[in-house]
């Protein structure tokens, strides 16, 4: 459960294409790239289990120590090797259920972004999460329908 919902901020990349005939300040066209999403919460009530899972993913796959540093040079959709197995992908699913909208919003591939901060209180600790979402598929070869979400719970 979240303080005030979830805010989502899809962003779309793209770059100005520039000819002679408009001139070095107008653009022609724009080339289209590919699309992610933040996803930004408060967390009130929680399993701790898990958000100790997502904010030790970074560190080792296998394991959930929290303040462990991550494997320099690793990349996150082909995963970490070099702990005693083969690699493993690092990404995670984010799936967003909301009571008040219709059909629930499920990212795919997500990690942590930056940090995850946390209020201490007397009751309850607070944790503020940021997730970047990503479109990968494991295949630098093409980008064509990429799933950056879907929303389905399925996934």
């Amino acid at each position: 459960m979240t303080v005030d919902g979830v805010e989502i901020e899809l962003r779309d990349y793209t770059e100005p294409v520039y000819t002679d005939t408009f001139g070095p300040d107008v653009t022609f066209d724009e080339q289209q790239f590919l699309e992610d999403a933040l996803v930004r919460l408060t967390l009130v009530f929680y399993d701790d289990a898990v958000l100790a899972k997502v904010r030790g993913r970074p560190a080792n796959i296998n394991s959930t120590a929290e303040g462990t540093t991550g494997f320099a040079g690793a990349l996150w959709g082909s995963g970490v090797t070099g702990q005693g197995g083969a690699a493993t992908k690092m990404y995670f699913r984010v799936l967003i259920a909301s009571p008040g909208d219709a059909l629930p919003y499920n990212f795919l591939n997500c990690r942590v972004r930056n940090s995850a901060s946390q209020k201490v209180s007397t009751r309850r600790t607070l944790w503020t999460v940021e997730f970047i979402a990503l479109p990968y598929t494991g295949t630098s070869g093409t980008t064509s329908g990429n799933v950056l979400y879907n929303r389905t719970t399925t996934g």
